[in-house]
């Protein structure tokens, strides 16, 4: 295993169906593989444009003999971006009415 040092920017994310994108810096671009088992961990929403930090393993795609990296695990890449992920999920969160005055309920008595 090893992880990617600095930040990539994700490009053609087909993320949640097939699991594939492409990660690139100003130098060079490499395709990435995430299965769906793993992808279920991913606690935010990845986006194109989005700069991210993975850990993985690099493989052969044997139909195109291209090297490719077998994702393991996916982060934000800074504090910025994991609280910008915690502020979408709160606003669609607030947007489902989770939030509303009404569905709050009193605390009860706790038991001695």
């Amino acid at each position: 295993m090893f992880q990617l040092k600095g930040k990539y920017l994700i490009s053609n994310l087909i993320f949640p169906v097939t699991g594939t994108f492409n990660l690139k810096d100003e130098n060079a671009v490499i395709n990435c593989t995430m299965w769906r088992g793993l992808n279920n961990y991913v606690f935010f929403t990845p986006q194109d444009g989005m700069k991210v930090v993975v850990t993985g393993r690099i493989t052969v795609y044997p139909p195109r003999g291209n090297y490719q990296i077998d994702v393991r695990s996916m982060k934000p890449a800074g504090e910025g971006e994991l609280q910008a992920a915690f502020e979408r999920l709160k606003q669609k969160l607030k947007a489902e009415g989770l939030f509303d005055e009404e569905r709050k309920t009193k605390n009860s008595i706790l038991p001695k």
